[in-house]
């Protein structure tokens, strides 16, 4: 078995090892490519891609980040106050504790996110998707959730005061001693 495994290593050097010219590039193509990783350490942009990536407690507010991929990244205790992350991917995301105040969340997928204690006053939730996403104690007040979709998401102690909640699906979502007043 082990004879196997290291004719197999040694294949799988030389494989790496065999590139490609492009004719007039100046690049190389590797025969075998290797898996697209998130670039943990690029700079926030729009359409940066920090899946999975650990970013917390960090200063990002006012910055642009539209249709970035942050799928299962850590963004827990981070200042996004007034970031533009409108048409972000935010699946399975952590956001406990996140101050999103102001921000452009419009188009956003936040399915099965986790956005617990997450400061969301003012912010633009507009046609966002939070399916099964945990808003325990988030502050929405204020915040425009026109046409969004919270179904089957926890909203227990979540304070909707003033929110615009017209036409947004919530259905079976959890909402015990939410605060709704003034919310439209």
């Amino acid at each position: 078995m082990a004879g196997h495994v290291l004719r197999y290593l040694r294949r799988a050097r030389i494989a790496a090892a065999l590139v490609l010219p492009i004719a007039g590039a100046g690049a190389l193509l590797g025969v075998f490519a290797a898996p697209a990783w998130a670039g943990c350490k690029d700079h926030p942009g729009p359409g940066v891609d920090w899946t999975g990536c650990q970013k917390t407690k960090l200063i990002l507010k006012d910055e642009d980040l539209q249709g970035a991929n942050l799928t299962r990244a850590d963004l827990s205790m981070t200042d996004l106050s007034g970031a533009d992350l409108g048409g972000a991917i935010l699946v399975e995301a952590t956001l406990s504790r996140t101050r999103l105040t102001g921000a452009k969340l419009a188009g956003a997928d936040l399915t099965k996110a986790m956005l617990d204690r997450a400061v969301l006053a003012k912010a633009d939730l507009g046609n966002a998707r939070a399916e099964k996403a945990e808003l325990d104690r988030a502050d929405l007040s204020n915040a425009n959730l026109a046409g969004a979709n919270l179904a089957k998401s926890e909203l227990s102690r979540a304070h909707l005061g003033g929110a615009d909640l017209s036409g947004a699906s919530l259905a079976r979502a959890y909402l015990a001693r939410a605060d709704l007043k003034g919310a439209k």
